[in-house]
């Protein structure tokens, strides 16, 4: 059996990584000039388009709309949690690109299971009808 192309693997890691940063940083430059609630080709949340309801990513394109235009109080109010994760995704990008022999740690059962009851707590309350609640909806 031979033995795994680790440079090889290396590249492909922080080419992976460079790719994702890429693409973040090129939709935020499409963002500048596009605004999602006008464009044709702006994606739609199957979810609310089916059952009205908004799910955790709704409003995540409005939000960075609004981030590329210096507008911090309406992308958070649009996705408080989009908005919260592009620290955490650029720290992690940033690290896999510049390290790419460090592999990024795997998170706990238990954080995993946060995040995960995060996202459900957000899809749940971002839905009530009533206030405060009722303005976590993205509009």
């Amino acid at each position: 059996m031979p033995l795994p192309n680790l440079a090889g693997r290396l590249r492909g890691r922080r080419a992976q990584a460079l790719l994702a940063l890429g693409a973040f940083f090129l939709v935020l430059a499409v963002l500048v000039f596009v605004d999602p609630r006008t464009a044709r080709f702006a994606p739609v949340c199957p979810l609310h388009l089916t059952t009205g309801l908004h799910c955790p990513g709704c409003g995540t394109g409005r939000a960075l709309h609004a981030l590329v235009h210096g507008e911090l109080g309406r992308a958070l109010r649009l996705n408080v949690l989009a908005v919260a994760t592009i620290p955490v995704f650029l720290v992690l990008a940033l690290r896999a690109a510049l390290r790419p022999e460090q592999r990024l740690p795997v998170p706990p059962l238990w954080l995993r299971i946060a995040l995960y009851a995060l996202l459900a707590f957000f899809l749940v309350v971002r839905n009530l009808p009533f206030e405060p609640f009722a303005s976590w909806a993205p509009k």
